[in-house]
C-alpha cells in the first residue's frame, strides 16, 4: 500500500487525554466513538480519503441491505493513493489472555468478523481491523 498507517502515532493534547480518561469509565458506545475519532484523525493525517460509515444514522451499526440479508459494515470506507479498503476501528483498554494458546490478545466478536468478511467479499475490497489501546504514559491501564 502506498499510504503508511501502521507506524502512525497520535499524541493527544491534555484536553483530549482528559476526555479519554472520562470515556474509559463510560459505556461501550462512548469508547467506540472515541476510537473512531482517533482513527479518523490518523486517516486524515495520513492523507487517506474516507467515508465514516459508522456515522450513518440507521438506528445501530452501519449496514447494507442485500439479497443475502442485512450485512454489518465496518466503520470506514477508505481510499489511499493506490488502495481501497474498509477499516473497522476498535478501542480497547487492555488485552485479554487467550487460554487456548496462553497468549495476550485483542479480539472482535465472531459475528462481526463474519460480517466484515462478507462485506469484503461482496464489495471486493480488503477489510482491516485497527485497534487503539488506551493506557497512560506509564503503561498502566487508565482507571
Amino acid at each position: 500500500m502506498g499510504t503508511k498507517l501502521q507506524n502512525t502515532c497520535v499524541d493527544l493534547d491534555p484536553q483530549e487525554k482528559a476526555i479519554a480518561k472520562r470515556i474509559l469509565n463510560r459505556d461501550e458506545i462512548g469508547k467506540g466513538n472515541f476510537g473512531e475519532k482517533v482513527i479518523a484523525n490518523i486517516l486524515r493525517a495520513s492523507g487517506v480519503r474516507y467515508i465514516p460509515l459508522a456515522k450513518l444514522d440507521n438506528g445501530g451499526a452501519p449496514m447494507i441491505e442485500a439479497k443475502e440479508g442485512k450485512i454489518v459494515l465496518p466503520d470506514f470506507d477508505c481510499a489511499g493513493e493506490d488502495w481501497i479498503a474498509f477499516i473497522e476501528a476498535k478501542f480497547k483498554t487492555q488485552v485479554v489472555r487467550w487460554r487456548m494458546q496462553n497468549q495476550l490478545r485483542h479480539g472482535i466478536d465472531r459475528k462481526n468478523y463474519k460480517a466484515y468478511v462478507q462485506a469484503s467479499e461482496l464489495f471486493q475490497k480488503r477489510c482491516m481491523v485497527v485497534l487503539i489501546e488506551c493506557y497512560d504514559e506509564h503503561g498502566r491501564q487508565w482507571t
